[in-house]
């Protein structure tokens, strides 16, 4: 934990300094492209979720909730289950009789 603390720091450190030596005026070109890059990815998905939530088909269903046994997929689990016991049986049955 402390070795990655420490990469993390040394890599914290060496973009402080590479971002100091840059000349102001790149440093603030640089930061009105990252604020403009910001705004636009916010204002695409401000859109997108008023979009998605403004349709009439988005709906959302609220039922019972039904616990996992009565599921379709428990119960073919559980009738596989039955026959492989079931065959083992018979297999057992048919050795020592």
């Amino acid at each position: 934990m402390k070795t990655i603390s420490h990469t993390i720091q040394c890599y914290a450190l060496w973009a402080d300094r590479k971002w100091k030596d840059l000349p102001v005026k790149r440093q603030r070109v640089l930061t009105r492209l990252f604020f403009a890059g910001y705004t636009v990815l916010t204002i695409l998905m401000i859109v997108s979720i008023c979009t998605s939530t403004g349709n009439k088909t988005n709906t959302m269903f609220i039922g019972h909730i039904s616990s996992i046994s009565g599921h379709a997929a428990f119960k073919k689990i559980s009738e596989n289950k039955d026959s492989v016991s079931q065959i083992k049986q018979k297999i057992y049955n048919e050795k020592f009789k």
